[in-house]
């Protein structure tokens, strides 16, 4: 693949990581623009499509941001990234997320080099939906954070089959230190059988792999299951997978995005 010399951006800055098993570390979050799913929960409807503009966070948390414009080349894109890696003591990883950025697959491996170069790991969130798109940045990934979409949750076709390919370029390209996490929203209209899909299709691929149940965030017309619920659905995933999470979208709980 021919690396991109630049990128479609959403926004980069520093905050909690909110979600799964890094949930309350500090992370840079470099989102990218564009997304191939309509996923009914969304929580960043502004990612699905590019903008003339991004913005840029100056200061760690201080939400003082600058807008630039797109697309943005790959050695100003990681400056921009750098001038938040300090103190350097205050961030490990770089979350690359969007949208879904393996729509811009070339860019997400042409940045990755120079993210390790700071010594920040990096942290993939995506859709997995894009098997193929994934090959180009698993040599240089520390975290696969991959969302299980549920018909149910996202009201959208069956994502299995991609989900499956997608797992197993994890599992061909295992490696010491490569962590591998499989979230899926639930909703309160989730049938139990398609939680036992999931846990199922982790225990086929990736069965080390972290499998974190996310109670949906509720909105407009969208609520999460019970408690009850939640621990029956957690119950029936560890019967097939060691390692079940329960965790909801804690950023949302202080109002941090």
């Amino acid at each position: 693949m021919t690396r991109r010399a630049s990128a479609e951006l959403v926004e980069i800055f520093s905050g909690i990581q909110g979600e799964g098993p890094l949930v309350g570390e500090r992370q840079i979050f470099v989102r990218f623009a564009g997304c191939n799913l309509r996923c009914r929960f969304c929580d960043t409807p502004l990612a699905r499509a590019a903008s003339a503009r991004f913005r840029a966070e100056q200061t760690p948390g201080e939400r003082d941001f600058e807008s630039l414009a797109n697309p943005v080349t790959i050695p100003d894109a990681l400056a921009l990234v750098e001038r938040l890696h300090e103190p350097k003591a205050l961030h490990r990883s770089v979350s690359l997320t969007g949208g879904e950025p393996l729509l811009q697959a070339d860019a997400v491996a042409a940045m990755l080099p120079g993210l390790r170069a700071m010594g920040l790991k990096t942290y993939l969130e995506s859709n997995g939906t894009l098997p193929e798109a994934l090959e180009a940045a698993m040599g240089e990934l520390d975290y696969v954070a991959m969302d299980a979409k549920l018909p149910s949750a996202t009201r959208q076709a069956p994502q299995w089959e991609a989900h499956r390919r997608f797992l197993l370029v994890c599992r061909d390209h295992r490696r010491d230190g490569l962590s591998i996490i499989v979230k899926t929203v639930v909703t309160d209209a989730t049938p139990m059988s398609e939680v036992e899909q999931a846990a199922a299709l982790v225990a086929e691929t990736v069965p080390e792999a972290s499998l974190v149940i996310q109670p949906v965030t509720p909105m407009e017309g969208i609520r999460a299951p019970g408690p009850g619920r939640v621990l029956a659905m957690q119950a029936a995933a560890k019967s097939r997978v060691a390692d079940v999470r329960v965790i909801p979208q804690v950023h949302k709980f202080i109002g941090q995005r």
